[in-house]
């Protein structure tokens, strides 16, 4: 590199898959214009290039115009046309789970490299609504360098940090960031005698940064930079020899390359740094609360795909089902297309979500059926010989053992029960749930371990299960081993005590539905919320409730809340399940249930001997047996080397707790 300041000026047309207009539109229209418009400036200016995003929109174009599409490769064999962002789609970072960003990533960079020999190092989002705090980690775990917007001037809620620095993600984890690069739909009239660059250079001076970093193009409908901007940077370039300022026709991600390779390691550590996110106070909140359903299917989505991934690959591995790499990339890509900045937000006019909503479905049956595929293997080498009734295999998906309530259909039950039982013929917790002409739908709380299937036999009864159960319901309250949840009239949520947590109640007040009038942003109604008015209380609270117990059995409890609010009617199911199988499956029998009546308790579970003991912790429990000669109702004795206190003599004076050498006794 020369001694000479930079400016690095950055060409492109930001193109929205969608927003006031639908996708086919785009296709049309937008894809075509970018790569004639840009062809006609490569021909007339030579030291022009250009940058776009998206490996998603290259697809398009191989698709839909591939004489054009070859052109093209050329110019990126030249070095003139650059590939950026890294991604398949130009998404929202907020929303997608970090698994979605990384495949995100995964297929545009593959994409790129199986095309056009090339890989990008940046994430390239100069339009989105936020930028959260696991994106740097997760860029620099996809072999990234670099983070490149100009939306943080629309509205930061941390304001612009720096021009040019480095972003440390959650995990310590950094990535360069230029992220005052001007708006992207701008046209340059000046450059080396603009104040805007000059103070950027200055500020730069204080890391020893001799560079920044400027966008021209035009956007939201793709195309090419208008030719005068070309014009000027060309001329600009001319006057390199003679000017102390160099400036340089780069891709969107040539600066990270110069400053990885070129920067000495005091250079690099020198650059600002930002810990934390980068979110928006303005032109985003409005987004993340729009269009509830896709954003409930997109997470759908995200658990389905994880699941039949996880399900498949363990068929595959012992080689009862080939993985079907094909079909699950296809429906991860399907919905990553809409997880575009302007689609999964909600900014988008209504068509385009009868196309995105229908892909969602797609996908998502695409996922449940290789998910039932690979499932349906791994049930068919199974052993079920010990069933008398219906073999029910439970497949838990995740990297922990988990004791949970799953719910079966049956057939050809009519109006019998069912009784179910594990694989050692133990009964388990159970209860019909609902009943139709042709299903009978049980709820049995199962227990498998990680990553790991299990069979339980659903069995035909005349009575149902009578197991003993630790949940209950009466006309406005819940209970289980760990939680009592309380109604108000109303049907709100009045009240949550965690029995575990010495009855620490968990609400401040009441979870209610308020309903609030919109009155925010006028210029921007899609994106913006108004702050001030988010501060006020809701303007209705429904009044006309209706409470009633929908399910009273040994798995769970629940109570259905239908409220009503002139012609609009709010129905919520809130349900507590039987839990607190920790007690019983703990080996040392460390955890233990406090009755709630309990006003003291032992904070130690430890058997061990007093020095052992000691040795370990300086508050546990050692034994010495000063409770028990304080506690004047024969409420305390010592166990195994252990203050135990019998809840039943308990009258909760606290002589105990305040006699405790160790302090190990204390309120419940």
């Amino acid at each position: 590199m020369s001694n000479k300041k930079k400016i690095y000026t950055v060409a492109t047309a930001h193109l929205d898959t969608v927003w006031s207009w639908d996708f086919e539109t785009t296709v049309s229209k937008y894809i075509y214009n970018t790569l004639v418009d840009n062809f006609k400036l490569f021909k007339k200016y030579p030291t022009y290039t250009f940058s776009f995003e998206g490996s998603y929109r290259y697809e398009l174009m191989e698709e839909y115009y591939p004489e054009l599409f070859d052109k093209m490769k050329e110019y990126i064999k030249e070095g003139r046309w650059n590939v950026c962002g890294s991604s398949f789609e130009n998404g929202d970072v907020n929303i997608p789970s970090p698994e979605a960003l990384f495949r995100n990533i995964l297929f545009g960079n593959s994409y790129f490299d199986k095309k056009f020999g090339k890989r990008s190092v940046d994430i390239y989002l100069p339009d989105c609504f936020g930028f959260g705090w696991a994106l740097p980690s997760i860029a620099s775990h996809a072999n990234l360098m670099g983070f490149t917007t100009q939306k943080l001037a629309w509205g930061s809620a941390y304001g612009v940090p720096f021009d040019i620095g480095r972003w440390r993600g959650v995990d310590g984890n950094e990535i360069y960031a230029s992220v005052n690069p001007h708006d992207y739909y701008f046209t340059l009239k000046k450059l080396r005698d603009w104040d805007f660059v000059q103070n950027k250079l200055k500020e730069n001076e204080k890391y020893d940064l001799d560079m920044t970093y400027i966008f021209h193009g035009i956007g939201d409908r793709g195309g090419a930079p208008k030719e005068k901007s070309v014009k000027f940077v060309e001329e600009e370039i001319s006057k390199n020899n003679r000017s102390d300022i160099e400036v340089l026709a780069s891709s969107a991600d040539r600066i990270y390359h110069d400053i990885d390779e070129n920067f000495t390691p005091e250079q690099k550590a020198k650059l600002p740094v930002w810990n934390n996110e980068l979110v928006m106070k303005d032109h985003a909140v409005g987004g993340y609360t729009s269009r509830a359903v896709g954003k409930r299917w997109n997470r759908r989505c995200q658990e389905l795909a994880d699941i039949a991934e996880r399900a498949s690959v363990t068929a595959s591995y012992l080689g009862i089902k080939e993985y079907n790499k094909s079909a699950i990339d296809i429906a991860w890509k399907r919905f990553i297309a809409h997880q575009f900045h302007d689609d999964i937000p909600g900014t988008s006019c209504q068509r385009v979500y009868k196309r995105s909503w229908n892909d969602y479905a797609v996908s998502m049956n695409q996922f449940a059926n290789e998910l039932e595929a690979s499932a349906s293997a791994l049930a068919l080498n199974m052993k079920t010989d010990f069933c008398k009734g219906t073999p029910i295999m439970v497949y838990n998906p995740i990297e922990s053992q988990r004791q949970q309530t799953v719910t079966a259909r049956l057939s050809g039950i009519g109006n019998k029960n069912v009784r179910v039982f594990d694989d050692d013929g133990n009964e388990i917790k159970s209860q019909v749930i609902n009943r139709t002409n042709t299903y009978t739908e049980i709820l049995f709380i199962a227990d498998v371990k990680s990553l790991g299937t299990r069979i339980y036999d659903a069995r035909v009864s005349d009575i149902p299960c009578d197991a003993e159960s630790a949940v209950s319901i009466s006309k406005n309250r819940m209970e289980n081993q760990k939680y009592i949840v309380t109604l108000n009239p109303n049907g709100d949520i009045a009240s949550i005590i965690d029995k575990e947590q010495n009855n620490f109640q968990i609400l401040k007040e009441p979870v209610s539905l308020g309903l609030l009038k919109y009155n925010g942003s006028r210029v921007w109604p899609a994106w913006e919320m108004d702050y001030n008015e988010n501060k006020n209380a809701a303007d209705r609270i429904p009044v006309k409730s209706k409470m009633q117990i929908i399910e009273k059995g040994p798995c769970r409890v629940a109570f259905k809340v239908t409220q009503r609010d002139k012609k609009s009617t709010f129905t919520n199911i809130i349900a507590l399940s039987d839990g607190g199988k920790c007690v019983e499956v703990c080996p040392k029998h460390l955890i233990s249930l406090i009755p709630y009546s309990n006003t003291v308790q032992v904070a130690c579970s430890s058997t061990d001997k007093g020095p052992v003991t000691m040795k370990d912790c300086t508050t546990g429990c050692v034994g010495c047996g000063i409770c028990v000669k304080n506690c004047q109702h024969d409420a305390v004795k010592v166990e195994n080397f252990h203050a135990v206190i019998d809840p039943e003599k308990c009258v909760g004076c606290g002589a105990c707790m305040e006699k405790c050498p160790k302090k190990c006794i204390v309120k419940a």
